[in-house]
């Protein structure tokens, strides 16, 4: 299925067109210097459009996933995946503690699963953890 492809044309402004190009070029540069068994093969405009729309494609599944549009008057429990993302990322309980200001004992609720954050909360853990999307770090049961 990954070679049936259909060819579309689009409209971007020029604006748009020269900071894609910008970013090819700083990611061909980047990979230039990648020893060569982590070398990627260069980038073209293609590619990068394709690889924004397979992402934002992913993205919607994801959200899509994580709504359960057809159960949304359905009460479900909200449950995060913060400590998961958190040790992925290399960050253990102390650190997020460290940089975000919570209290170990609300952050370790949060961590358990016990309680979910506040927004405010919540706010400092995404920036913290580099903005992940949220269907990564929460789920409804």
């Amino acid at each position: 299925m990954e070679n049936d492809k259909k060819e579309i044309t689009i409209l971007l402004p020029s604006k748009t067109v020269e900071q894609i190009q910008q970013i090819i070029r700083l990611e061909n540069a980047l990979n230039s210097m990648r020893s060569k068994e982590h070398r990627q093969l260069t980038y073209d405009i293609e590619d990068f459009i394709t690889g924004c729309v397979n992402k934002q494609l992913a993205h919607i599944d994801m959200a899509r996933d994580l709504a359960k549009y057809e159960e949304l008057g359905n009460a479900r429990k909200l449950k995060n995946r913060i400590k998961e993302v958190a040790e992925s990322k290399g960050w253990n309980q102390k650190g997020l503690v460290e940089v975000t200001g919570i209290n170990k004992g609300t952050m370790s609720t949060i961590f358990s699963n016990a309680h979910q954050p506040t927004s405010d909360y919540l706010l400092r853990i995404w920036i913290a953890l580099g903005c992940p999307p949220l269907q990564e770090l929460f789920y409804r049961e």
